[in-house]
């Protein structure tokens, strides 16, 4: 059986603030005329069919962070960003270890469910990033 085709719809609200919203919904949700809103679509994110280790859907765009099933007397923080590449979803590589680790900077998603959370995604937290490398 094969996942369902999932997207996160992120949206501006139109208001002052400038509210980011999003709603994740199935191909056939979209399919109808009750999906429909005045508000600015800024992005579609399509769902991987897999989940992070809390449960959660992961979606293109997410920021991933790898949760060591060891301790380590200095905690080691690995980011990466869910992106398509060639066939398919593969996190890549935010903050490598050092210049000189050398890797195509992506890896597989397979096992995101054992040892990876999600921490935001690229629309809703764009500084997160910057903050966490």
């Amino acid at each position: 059986m094969s996942a369902p085709l999932k997207f996160d719809y992120v949206y501006k609200n139109n208001d002052e603030a400038g509210t980011i919203l999003h709603e994740v919904v199935t191909l056939d949700e979209i399919q109808t005329d009750e999906f429909v809103y005045e508000l600015e679509i800024i992005a579609r994110r399509l769902f991987t069919g897999l989940q992070d280790m809390t449960g959660a859907d992961i979606f293109d765009g997410d920021y991933l962070e790898y949760v060591s099933p060891f301790e380590y007397e200095e905690p080691r923080r690995y980011l990466y960003v869910v992106e398509w590449v060639d066939f398919g979803f593969e996190a890549r590589w935010i903050n490598p270890p050092s210049a000189n680790f050398r890797s195509d900077g992506h890896l597989s998603l397979q096992g995101a469910d054992e040892d990876m959370r999600i921490i935001g995604n690229r629309f809703e937290h764009p500084d997160l990033l910057e903050a966490r490398s």
